[in-house]
């Protein structure tokens, strides 16, 4: 049980420790990545919202038919 104790307090450190950047640098994705990997941003054009269709009425059936 010790064992199994320590062995996770190691991956746990060795994971805090890689994330902090002592191990080496993770790759950020953030916000400014994702704005620059943009291509063409300015052709991008909201278009307005269309309103949706109302579902089409369900038939009734007879409880008769149902049972």
């Amino acid at each position: 049980m010790r064992l199994v104790f320590l062995v996770l307090l190691l991956v746990n450190l060795a994971l805090l420790l890689w994330s902090q950047g002592y191990l080496g640098t993770p790759e950020r994705k953030g916000e400014s990545a994702r704005l620059a990997q943009q291509i063409d941003p300015e052709k991008l054009r909201i278009a307005p919202a269309v309103p949706a269709k109302p579902p089409a009425p369900v038939a009734e059936t007879d409880e008769k038919t149902i049972q």
